[in-house]
């Protein structure tokens, strides 16, 4: 039943990794191995699903920080930090590499084509949005509703409001 997360991160400088609760109090700490590998066990069962964000600290720049958000479900889940970050091994977390794969198509099509600042921000707050009303009834819904949702334009709050009164 424990949540246990095997990771590599490439980057040297990221020595310290924590792992830290929605609260944002510090849940457990690991350190990289000489070859980027780090690993946390979390078995405390009756408190998962959770959301968790991973930051990658190096310690000899305090502002030089990487965030991963992670599910904490029962299962092995894989974290690579390198040119591409990865994730996968459990559904919640298939669903957080989903929503980073889909959130890079839209950046690099805006990218590609030429479009407005009100495009962008309309095609990004219905991004948003969709996947938000997709992961409702599960933690990872809360997560990109508190991580994103000041991204949504006001017609896409409302039609979340409206959903979540009915």
């Amino acid at each position: 039943g424990a949540c246990v997360i095997n990771g590599n991160v490439s980057y040297p400088q990221y020595d310290n990794i924590y792992m830290v609760g929605m609260s944002g109090a510090v849940v457990d700490s690991a350190s990289r191995a000489s070859d980027g590998d780090f690993r946390f066990v979390y078995d405390k069962v009756d408190e998962m699903p959770q959301m968790v964000v991973l930051e990658f600290h190096n310690p000899d720049s305090p502002s030089d920080r990487m965030f991963l958000p992670v599910a904490l479900e029962a299962g092995q889940v894989e974290v690579r930090i390198g040119e591409y970050i990865g994730i996968w091994g459990t559904p919640l977390n298939y669903e957080i590499k989903d929503f980073f794969d889909g959130l890079q198509a839209l950046r690099d099509e805006y990218e590609q084509n030429v479009a407005t600042v009100d495009q962008m921000e309309a095609a990004f707050s219905a991004f948003y949005r969709t996947r938000i009303q997709a992961n409702k009834d599960n933690v990872l819904g809360a997560y990109l509703t508190l991580a994103y949702g000041r991204e949504l334009l006001p017609e896409d709050l409302q039609i979340l409001m409206k959903e979540a009164s009915e």
